[in-house]
């Protein structure tokens, strides 16, 4: 759990780099950087300055805009029912990472060219 905490540190640390691994696959290679910068930065975590920014849980507003795609994508009949979001997800261990403190510097990570 911890380096995926340090990943998204890292990641909303050097938005320009990790924009750009985005488009490495090669049906991404399709995508304008900016679709990517726009859609990426619909992510509250893209923002994050320090450890203590970064959530792995949602807050209530987020999983009721995840049920809401679902609810959505039932409609549309891209699925046949409205996926379980509320039923399946224990945010029970992501609210615990959530209260610990942890101390990490995203400047301390060396990318190889």
């Amino acid at each position: 759990m911890t380096r995926g905490l340090l990943a998204l540190l890292f990641a909303a640390s050097n938005h320009d780099l990790v924009n750009k691994w985005f488009q490495e696959p090669e049906l991404a290679r399709q995508l304008s950087l900016g679709v990517i910068q726009k859609t990426t930065a619909f992510d509250p975590q893209w923002g994050a300055k320090s450890i203590t920014d970064i959530r792995v849980s949602f807050s209530d507003s987020e999983l009721g805009r995840y049920v809401g795609l679902g609810t959505r994508a039932q409609a549309l009949k891209i699925y046949s029912a409205a996926p379980p979001v509320r039923q399946k997800l224990d945010l029970a261990a992501a609210q615990k990472v959530d209260a610990a403190s942890w101390a990490f510097d995203p400047a301390s990570v060396k990318v190889k060219p």
